[in-house]
């Protein structure tokens, strides 16, 4: 299909192999819905590949974002499922690109197993409540995983690798990292992993390696670091202002 498409009620569209969505601006629109059900379809917009407003309930399995100046957004919106999901942004420098998902004003987000690459940030979500993202891989973008102002959230599983930075976590509570894999993010100022005014961080079973700088730790409160590993970085730790850190039983390589 050639043109942009509105949702506005709830629905299902399920694609097959070579379902396509093509637009030389916003793909597709959903707006004051709820239990929309995207599958097996491809996007490729010259904007924004599908925008989402107040809505209740959307999940997208199997979408594919390609070639688009934005990939997915969301605003005052609930319950976002994401499975399966691939953006792959254009060539040349972040700075002329845009997030492939961002998300405002929203709460229980959930994305497993997706895969993003040539984009601004991979994740962009601000002022969201309730996070879970597990097994997702964001390589080749400038931010990988970008929060600010929000909480509750759970990442897993996901690897990060050749960006300026893995996490950046900026104002937020009750957050949970494990067993997620930051590594080669090493160009001149690069940071695996960046906090700053967060409270109650657990941090744990994480391999950060080849990275500028692992960790950078800032007016932070009530945060382990515990059981990690540490492999050929250029500085491991760096804190300011984060009187109450625990560091233990990490391992040191390189």
């Amino acid at each position: 299909y050639r043109g942009s498409v509105t949702i506005d009620k709830p629905i299902t569209i399920q694609g097959v192999e070579g379902t396509e969505i093509h637009s030389l601006s916003t793909a597709l629109t959903i707006a004051d819905s709820k239990q929309v059900l995207l599958e097996n379809i491809v996007f490729n917009a010259e904007e924004t590949a599908i925008m989402a407003s107040n809505v209740k309930d959307l999940t997208l399995n199997d979408v594919r974002i390609e070639n688009s100046n934005a990939g997915l957004i969301v605003t005052d919106s609930q319950n976002i499922n994401l499975t399966n999901v691939t953006v792959e942004g254009r060539e040349g420098h972040f700075k002329s690109k845009n997030h492939a998902v961002a998300m405002y004003n929203s709460t229980n987000v959930t994305v497993t197993n997706s895969t993003i690459s040539d984009v601004l940030d991979g994740f962009y979500l601000e002022r969201v409540v309730g996070i879970e993202l597990h097994e997702n891989t964001v390589k080749n973008s400038r931010y990988a995983m970008h929060f600010m102002y929000s909480d509750n959230m759970n990442l897993t599983n996901n690897t990060l690798v050749h960006n300026m930075t893995g996490f950046m976590i900026m104002i937020g509570k009750n957050l949970t990292l494990t067993d997620n894999i930051v590594t080669k993010n090493n160009t001149l100022n690069s940071l695996g992993v960046y906090f700053y005014d967060v409270e109650q961080v657990e941090f744990e079973r994480n391999t950060l390696s080849e990275n500028t700088v692992a960790m950078d730790v800032q007016n932070t409160k009530k945060m382990v670091a515990k059981s990690n590993e540490f492999q050929t970085n250029g500085t491991v730790l760096q804190v300011k202002r984060s009187p109450d850190l625990i560091v233990s039983d990490n391992q040191f390589y390189g």
